[in-house]
């Protein structure tokens, strides 16, 4: 008997344990089943315009996101409301079992940062900022991309990694574990219309290989931009608008077959 009240005891225990260590996951909320609940409401999911997917370090342990802040005043005048320029990349960590309260990651860039992104094996850390003293009118704005070595933070200007064509730009992109690179690329086109299409470029014998264009229904619609691929490059995940949305700029996924 007293072995299994020992063994009841245990498993009751264990499973705290489990509970704790799941919503720890979910930043201390009840796991979603079924239906969609708002993510760490007040923390990243703010009246700000969260402007990134989320990034997860090696062993998620911190979460990574851009932010563009909003003028509340401007919310009720009708004017815009997003302060674009003051655009930075906000970061959380687990201390001791808990989450942090949201901080600045420490760039020497302090505004227009955007495209928080690992590299596959989390050993680098990409981001983006606009390019000084250019034309503050030209569309799209010129953008400078960044890699950072995660253990001495130092960081280099990296300008060979996307096509660059004048009036197209990339917004943001993802790596496959096997280094294989999915971007977004595009612009205005010659009726002003902004237009965004899904690249590869594959990584071989430590080069990146020309930029491909995805066929098929992956690059339908006008406007199809921030992929996400699974690591085993068995699926992928755009934004897009096109015939059979339910909103604008909603989620769709293809299975690589």
């Amino acid at each position: 008997m007293k072995k299994l009240i020992l063994l009841i005891n245990l498993i009751f225990f264990f499973n705290q344990v489990n509970e704790a260590q799941e919503k720890l996951k979910f930043m201390g909320q009840e796991p979603p089943g079924n239906k969609a609940a708002k993510f760490a409401p007040n923390i990243i999911s703010t009246l700000n315009h969260e402007h990134s997917r989320l990034e997860f370090d090696k062993n998620a342990e911190k979460i990574l996101w851009a932010v563009i802040p909003i003028d509340t005043s401007n919310l009720k005048n009708g004017k815009n409301p997003y302060l674009s320029d003051k655009q930075n990349i906000w970061f959380v960590e687990k201390e001791n079992d808990n989450w942090t309260q949201p901080q600045l990651f420490d760039l020497t860039m302090k505004n227009g940062v955007f495209t928080p992104t690992f590299s596959s094996d989390k050993k680098y850390f990409y981001y983006r900022t606009r390019k000084e003293n250019v034309d503050p009118d030209e569309r799209p704005r010129p953008s400078q991309l960044w890699m950072i070595n995660v253990e001495n933070k130092n960081p280099i200007a990296i300008d060979n990694l996307f096509p660059m064509e004048k009036g197209k730009t990339f917004i943001s992109f993802c790596f496959a574990s096997n280094g294989n690179l999915y971007f977004d690329y595009g612009g205005p086109n010659e009726t002003g219309n902004w237009y965004w299409e899904i690249y590869v470029s594959e990584f071989k014998d430590g080069y990146y290989n020309e930029p491909v264009f995805l066929e098929g229904e992956i690059n339908s619609g006008n406007l199809n931009w921030c992929p996400w691929v699974s690591p085993d490059e068995s699926y992928i995940i755009v934004s897009s608008n096109r015939e059979e949305q339910l909103g604008k700029g909603d989620l769709f996924i293809s299975f690589k077959d």
